[in-house]
């Protein structure tokens, strides 16, 4: 069946750019520019002979809405896919930034991507450290410890700092190494939320089911990833009881922030279960981990709620950059493809004479960009408003001058 699997969503040729585009859309969700007609035309292509489901036509029928539903033996294939010469971690960002560069997929969601892709490297680099299993060819779909994959996930550097993170509201509580010690993880492929409700208590424990985890609607308030843990070992029942959420939030941009993720944010929990946050800031340039700060648990619950404070177990991370300092999962030549992919950085930043006044001020009369610290940057405007200043002037001496003439004449009179 797998074979079988290997070679509907290859079309039999498994190294061509296609086979792996299908292959990589299938684990991580990849989304094509619709706006362009290059786009729309590799949408029908991988349709046509890779696998994918066109799951709408419109009316006007100028383009179709292409997706991979979830099927764990497409999942286990298109890993083998990926990984066979080359490990994904090395072979994904390339095949990303190419799809960029093309113009064929949607930029705004890149900083999702990305996260979406760690993620999922992380799980597959913790099943390889597993070793050999009795069932090689269901490789990707085996459970692995959460510490195990965000050892995988997070660069050695950082490991201490995140294993003895404590509770955002309880600084004398148990440490994440302590709270997750024999949690798993079990996600092949990424599915997208409809609503809040499916990420929520009462239905999250199915994705485990189903080895999948969770991108967000678009409109999800506080996170965009969601993968379930499963608590109590790999005996106990997978339920609701027993399954706690792990949520990541992406930000692309280049100021971080103290942002508290909602742990609620799909209901009111059905347990006393840890929860973990990840909140992934990529669009910083310098590498740092840190847990959030400690916050006292009066100020993060409103007057008069009686409930459980669910801060008093929650986790959360920061993880600052995107290159091999932050993540163990980037390979160390890889990180200008993540930075290609993020695009998050300023138009300056990769001039290689940035470092010189003559050659940058050439570049900035370009107009690429506008600085209100540089004055050559406003260079246009500084003249305009010179030459506003010069005429005014001159309209000021000439009505001195007149005002003279005339009190000469009144008084010659």
């Amino acid at each position: 069946m797998l074979d079988l699997a290997k070679m509907k969503l290859s079309c039999g040729e498994p190294t061509s750019e296609q086979a792996q585009v299908a292959a990589l859309g299938l684990r991580v969700i990849l989304e094509f520019d619709i706006a362009r007609e290059i786009a729309r035309a590799y949408d029908e292509k991988l349709v046509d002979s890779y696998m994918h489901i066109a799951f709408v036509v419109p009316a006007h029928r100028e383009y179709l809405r292409r997706g991979t539903p979830s099927e764990p033996i497409l999942a286990e294939a298109s890993a083998h896919l990926l990984s066979d010469g080359c490990s994904l971690a090395s072979r994904a960002p390339d095949l990303l930034a190419q799809l960029l560069a093309n113009g064929l997929l949607a930029r705004g969601e890149r900083g999702e991507l990305v996260g979406r892709l760690l993620w999922t490297i992380a799980h597959d680099h913790a099943i390889q450290k597993l070793g050999s299993i009795d069932k090689p060819e269901l490789r990707y779909h085996q459970p692995v410890l959460v510490l195990d994959w965000l050892k995988c996930l997070i660069s050695p550097r950082w490991h201490s700092v995140v294993f003895e993170a404590k509770p955002v509201a309880d600084p004398d509580g148990m440490t994440l190494r302590e709270a997750f010690q024999g949690v798993y993880l079990n996600f092949s492929h990424f599915v997208r939320a409809g609503d809040y409700a499916i990420i929520g208590p009462k239905h999250l424990w199915m994705a485990l089911v189903r080895h999948m985890a969770y991108q967000c609607a678009d409109n999800q308030q506080s996170t965009d990833l969601v993968a379930p843990a499963h608590h109590g070992g790999p005996e106990a029942h997978i339920c609701i009881e027993n399954t706690a959420p792990i949520f990541g939030q992406i930000r692309n941009r280049q100021t971080s922030s103290e942002f508290l993720l909602n742990p609620c944010v799909g209901g009111e929990p059905k347990n006393n279960l840890p929860t973990l946050s990840l909140i992934h800031e990529l669009g910083l340039q310098e590498a740092q981990v840190y847990p959030h700060p400690s916050v006292p648990a009066k100020q993060l619950r409103p007057i008069g709620d009686r409930k459980p404070n669910i801060h008093l177990r929650h986790y959360q991370i920061h993880i600052e950059g995107c290159t091999h300092e932050a993540y163990g999962v980037i390979p160390q030549d890889k990180n200008h493809r993540y930075k290609s992919i993020l695009a998050a950085t300023k138009i300056d930043e990769d001039f290689p004479r940035k470092g010189s006044n003559v050659h940058r001020e050439a570049l900035l009369r370009l107009k690429p960009a506008f600085f209100a610290g540089e004055p050559v940057s406003l260079s246009w405007a500084i003249a305009m408003a010179n030459s506003q200043s010069a005429k005014e002037k001159e309209m000021e001496k000439g009505k001195g001058k007149g005002k003279g003439k005339g009190k000469g004449k009144r008084k010659g009179k």
